[in-house]
């Protein structure tokens, strides 16, 4: 008798204790891909081949989200932050393969510095993996407002990335400026607050212009991001959830002056510079004669204590010049801080022809230490 009460009490007390409010299970949201193909949460659910197991549990397959993406959880008794002290695996089956997941514990770690589960970009393959090495599935999306102003009637495309690995975003509408594009990276983890920061990369280019023009946008992560209505800036930007854009002052940014002349362009890094850096102009241009370039004048304008910082760009007409790879970049001394004006002076000579991106106008910059 005394034996069957303390069982009772026992049970009694894994009943209550698992029933406590305020147990966070470990929620796991994933994409698993299989040969390229992503396998659709029905056939998860109905076991149609694959089989998905929570250490020895299997797993009750949901729907987290958006597009697709498949969600489980771990027991709480065991992936609760308060009692997960063991590795934790998830098991993918698929015919005769069979792939490993393993969740380090999270016992005694600091709720900032615990890693993300949700967006887990999974491709299938045999073998043990660790949780925190896959890279994670981002849906992003939003409106480019003047991509047609920037390129005028040249075609151009969108690419779309994280990191160096660009994609071509096949839903971009060049009429409004809309896109939706699926993106695989790794997100870098600020142990200092807790966040998860993804840098989003957007270059557009055209079949003219050598020059592909770049812009960064640094966003929390997030399974499906927003970007909203925006104008490409080839600069760094961060957005923090839906507030407004804001450039990164504090690091090097690029800007692109537009020529008088179609299809001629600047490409300037950066316009924010630091004493002792140097400014370097890319130009763009179409034309048939090869590039003349001459060095840089530095004037000093003692009126109003202002450098003039001048070019010269002109191309000969009597030497067809036919390289794919566009012509070198300008690159200026290196810079004292101050205040200066960019400009291009007009030069004139038999079989020269000045090619007009600043002739008669003045682009103002400050060398100066960047600030935030």
């Amino acid at each position: 008798m005394k034996r069957l009460v303390v069982l009772t009490l026992l049970l009694a007390g894994a009943a209550t204790l698992s029933a406590q409010p305020g147990l966070r299970p470990m929620q796991v949201a994933f994409a698993l891909y299989h040969e390229g193909r992503m396998v659709s949460v029905e056939e998860l659910r109905e076991r149609r081949g694959w089989s998905i197991r929570m250490e020895n549990e299997p797993a009750d397959i949901g729907v987290f989200g958006y597009k697709g993406l498949a969600y489980a959880e771990f027991n709480p008794m065991r992936s609760d932050p308060m009692f997960h002290g063991d590795t934790l695996w998830m098991t993918i089956s698929h015919e005769q393969d069979r792939m490993r997941i393993a969740f380090p514990p999270l016992k005694g770690v600091p709720r900032r510095q615990h890693y993300g589960t949700h967006g887990l970009w999974i491709d299938f393959r045999p073998g043990d993996f660790l949780a925190t090495d896959l890279p994670r599935k981002i849906l992003v999306k939003g409106t480019i407002r003047n991509l047609r102003e920037i390129h005028g009637t040249f075609p151009y495309e969108l690419l779309i990335g994280c990191g160096s690995e660009l994609c071509r975003s096949d839903t971009f509408k060049r009429r409004t400026g809309d896109f939706e594009t699926a993106l695989k990276w790794q997100p870098v983890s600020d142990h200092a607050s807790g966040a998860e920061w993804v840098d989003i990369l957007l270059v557009t280019r055209n079949a003219v212009e050598p020059l592909d023009m770049r812009m960064t946008i640094r966003v929390l992560f997030h399974t499906q991001v927003d970007l909203g209505e925006f104008d490409f800036v080839p600069a760094r930007f961060r957005k923090l959830d839906n507030r407004a854009m804001v450039i990164e002052a504090n690091l090097p940014r690029d800007t692109v002056i537009t020529g008088t002349q179609e299809g001629t362009a600047l490409h300037i890094t950066a316009i924010n510079l630091e004493a002792g850096e140097r400014l370097v102009a890319q130009p763009i241009w179409n034309g048939p004669g090869e590039p003349l370039i001459h060095s840089w004048e530095l004037v000093e304008r003692p009126a109003d204590g202002i450098k003039e910082l001048r070019f010269i760009f002109a191309e000969d007409t009597n030497v067809a010049w036919e390289s794919e790879f566009g012509p070198r970049p300008i690159e200026s001394p290196p810079l004292p801080a101050g205040h200066y004006v960019l400009t291009q002076k007009a030069v004139w000579g038999k079989g020269m022809r000045n090619v007009d991106f600043l002739i008669g106008r003045e682009v103002p910059f400050t060398v100066q230490p960047r600030r935030e």
